[in-house]
């Protein structure tokens, strides 16, 4: 009998939600007819709800107006900045370049000095080539002078 007495509240429960159904869509059909309480349908109460609606979207235009002007002051200012910052950049460039022509001049100067070296090097050694020369003959002249002295031998010195 519980059993029973559960399922019938059951069964009870799904008209009454069914009920209910009907009846909110009886209530919207009635609202969707007739006009909202509160809302005068003159032609006074329009006007006054139509310049409300004017002044208001007149503030949004004025706050986007100064809004507006907020921006293209900043903006300019930015544009200003970036400006000196090009400024800046280009002059630095300028700096740059100058220093890589000099460097280039260095290089050359170096290049000069460089082969300056080499050819001095050159010298100094067929100097040295030559002076060694005169040292041999001068040390095979003296040793002719001595009385030992073997031509097929040449110079105690070398």
């Amino acid at each position: 009998t519980e059993l029973y007495n559960i399922k019938r509240k059951t069964v009870d429960v799904k008209k009454s939600v069914k009920l209910e159904a009907a009846a909110l869509k009886e209530e919207v059909a009635l609202m969707k007819e007739e006009p909202v309480d509160g809302l005068v349908d003159d032609d006074v109460s329009q006007y006054f709800v139509a310049v409300g609606l004017m002044e208001e979207n007149i503030e949004n235009l004025k706050t986007t107006k100064n809004y507006n002007e907020k921006v293209s002051i900043k903006s300019l200012e930015d544009l200003e900045q970036l400006r000196v910052d090009i400024e800046q950049q280009n002059e630095i460039i300028g700096n740059l370049e100058t220093e890589l022509k000099q460097t280039t001049t260095h290089e050359d100067l170096n290049n000069d000095k460089r082969s300056q070296l080499v050819l001095q090097q050159r010298q100094n050694y067929l100097n040295l080539k030559h002076l060694k020369k005169e040292l041999k003959c001068f040390l095979d002249d003296t040793a002719k002078l001595d009385q030992d002295y073997q031509e097929d031998q040449g110079s105690a010195f070398g």
